[in-house]
């Protein structure tokens, strides 16, 4: 049998077989001529001896003393894509004109099946190349939803709704490792009830994680009744699941999981695929934290915790907005820290920050929210109350008496601390947050004027 290959002009053999179909060790020959003249005419022939081959060219007919021959082409729709080629040496003239039809006949279907062959290999490849660009696009849906986003719990929430394309679940969950303990931080479908409570933290080896994080890929489990049980609570009903590792660069920090009621539910196939969706979206995961955690440095006075100057005049601008768009109240506050210089010149600046710590946080416990608190500068803090106007005096007075209600103790002393409170409230003339603060500056300033550890309210003029 010979056969073309693609971009050639001439035919190779395929392969060559005896009378007992046993492949032949030496298959040269044959008439190279005979072959190519099939291949250009289209039409079968027949020798008959060696005579007839001499007088077709062919010189390995009389060289080999091959007594017959037949050949035919394989043909389809007038395109030769192949030839037939059969050769006997037992007696002169074994082949004749009706083998040829015979064979003819046989080249043609077979050549009919090589095409059904071909066109269904083709389909399959076909389909396997539309599946891979389905899942490239998948791939690249999923990529674009979680890296457009910079909340890290969003993004985990994007990891589980991807990694679930692949892999059919009826609930799906991520839980993160820390030392010997572990969280569910997300969860997607038909969990029970105890899951809205099974965020507290619970033991890795209790839960059954240990091997599922120490597993260098996919984990997939069939049937839980060959003994692989899921021992996180709101998963027990599991009748077969699938564990993801979470992985940074060092470490297994985490795990996908997918759980089905339905026994034999995942594969390997779909597993890997899950795996590439929640290896990416995980990348993603980190970089939002990372993202995060430099805007949090950013906009977060380090030394107390709040707002940062920068920070606190963003949010003020927008609530400012906010109130006069829907006709809310709006009340501002700033407050100073009595004598600070004298806690930096008794107990050093050491104990000046942990005064500062102190206040910052009682004023931080004792406001709603929803109010914003920010570190203005020095010993100075600003406080916007929403929603808020003539009530903004009782909020200053809780604020003042908070403060100076208990000494702050620190090394081996403590000191009495206490604050002085100015306060505005928006009225129509103000132009900016600026306007506002101000007002309530000068009324601080009355109340140090006044003996300090006091509030004073600013009116409009």
């Amino acid at each position: 049998l010979f056969m073309g290959r693609p971009g050639a002009d001439a035919l190779d053999l395929h392969f060559a077989r005896d009378a007992n179909c046993s492949d032949l060790a030496d298959s040269s020959n044959y008439s190279r001529t005979l072959v190519d003249r099939v291949q250009t005419t289209g039409e079968a022939l027949v020798i008959t001896g060696t005579e007839e081959g001499a007088a077709l060219g062919s010189q390995s007919v009389v060289l080999h003393g091959l007594r017959s021959i037949l050949v035919a082409p394989l043909q389809l729709e007038g395109n030769v894509l192949g030839v037939i080629y059969l050769d006997s040496r037992l007696a002169k003239g074994i082949f004749n004109e009706d083998d040829v039809d015979i064979l003819v006949a046989i080249a043609n279907h077979v050549a009919v099946s090589m095409e059904t062959a071909r066109a269904a290999q083709l389909e399959v490849t076909v389909q396997s190349e539309r599946r891979q660009r389905a899942l490239a696009e998948d791939l690249r849906e999923a990529l674009a939803d979680v890296t457009s986003c910079l909340d890290p719990r969003e993004v985990l929430q994007h990891m589980l709704v991807t990694a679930g394309r692949a892999v059919a679940h009826d609930a799906a969950v991520i839980v993160l490792i820390n030392d010997e303990t572990a969280r569910i931080v997300a969860s997607i479908g038909a969990l029970d009830q105890a899951t809205q409570q099974a965020r507290e933290v619970f033991n890795v080896d209790d839960a059954g994680l240990r091997e599922l994080l120490a597993a260098t890929g996919p984990v997939v489990v069939g049937d839980t009744r060959s003994g692989a049980t899921l021992r996180i609570e709101p998963l027990r009903w599991a009748r077969s699941w699938t564990a993801l590792p979470l992985r940074t660069r060092d470490d297994t920090v985490g795990l996908l999981l997918l759980a089905s009621r339905t026994a034999g539910a995942h594969d390997q196939a779909q597993a890997q695929i899950a795996a590439a969706f929640s290896a990416q979206g995980f990348v993603a995961y980190e970089n939002a934290k990372l993202f995060a955690t430099v805007q949090q440095l950013a906009s977060t006075d380090a030394l107390t915790g709040v707002d940062n100057r920068r920070r606190f005049f963003e949010l003020a601008e927008r609530e400012l907005a906010a109130a006069r768009r829907h006709g809310h109240e709006l009340a501002a506050v700033m407050l100073d820290i009595d004598f600070f210089k004298r806690v930096n010149d008794t107990y050093g600046h050491a104990g000046g920050d942990e005064v500062l710590r102190i206040v910052s946080r009682r004023l931080s416990d004792t406001l709603r929210a929803e109010d914003l608190l920010g570190r203005y500068g020095g010993e100075e803090f600003v406080v916007l109350l929403r929603d808020t106007g003539s009530g903004a005096l009782e909020v200053a007075e809780r604020l003042r008496q908070v403060v100076a209600s208990a000494p702050i103790a620190f090394g081996d002393g403590e000191v009495n601390v206490t604050i002085s409170i100015g306060v505005s409230v928006l009225e129509a003339h103000d132009r900016d947050i600026e306007s506002l603060l101000n007002r309530a500056d000068h009324a601080l300033y009355q109340a140090k004027d006044d003996g300090r550890n006091r509030v004073r309210t600013a009116f409009a003029a």
